[in-house]
């Protein structure tokens, strides 16, 4: 018995692995890469394996004098359209109780140091008070494909270097898809000198 068990999960597990074996390159061969253009592939593609109602996120990032473009393809099981957006990852002080309560000695406009020491750049050299302050990462929404008619592809400049997360998702169960579909999602990004 434990025979059998043991032979349908190694059954399970390598027709899952075939399956995201086979989406490892689908960016590579099924999304339409512009040769005619100075757009060069960039190394930063990735593909993977999706489900209905399935989110993924992919971290990307953009450098100062690029001009970038992405390309969303899907395999047809998967649906009609395929929603992606795009975050900017954001770094965004968190401020201690302490620097709340006490107001009038906190500057918006804060000095850290390694430690994360608050300094008041207008202060005295040496009023320095460790109030633990934290950052957290925050994603800010600058594209929904929703909003561009679902189109698959986007092109932009990037005015500085972000940190980009590309959040890919397949719609809830449509008509003539089958609510456990899985199919393959590639991303493929290109890149050129900003002119």
């Amino acid at each position: 018995m434990k025979i059998k068990i043991l032979l349908i999960l190694s059954a399970f597990s390598c027709s899952a692995t075939i399956a995201q074996e086979k989406c490892v390159n689908y960016h590579n061969t099924a999304c339409s890469f512009e040769t005619n253009s100075e757009m060069t592939f960039d190394s930063q593609s990735k593909s993977t394996t999706l489900g209905v109602g399935q989110i993924s996120e992919f971290h990307m990032v953009g450098y100062e004098g690029l001009d970038y473009k992405i390309t969303i393809c899907h395999e047809k099981v998967l649906g009609e359209q395929i929603r992606f957006k795009v975050y900017q990852k954001k770094q965004k002080l968190v401020i201690p109780e302490e620097a709340i309560e006490n107001e009038t000695n906190y500057k918006e406009e804060v000095v850290m140091n390694e430690k994360h020491d608050v300094v008041d750049p207008y202060g005295e050299e040496g009023n320095t008070k460790v109030l633990d302050s934290k950052f957290r990462q925050v994603k800010e929404l600058l594209y929904d494909n929703a909003e561009d008619n679902f189109t698959n592809e986007l092109e932009f400049t990037a005015a500085g270097s972000l940190g980009l997360i590309l959040e890919i998702s397949v719609a809830s169960k449509k008509r003539n898809h089958e609510e456990n579909a899985k199919g393959c999602v590639g991303i493929l990004i290109q890149h050129m000198d900003t002119p």
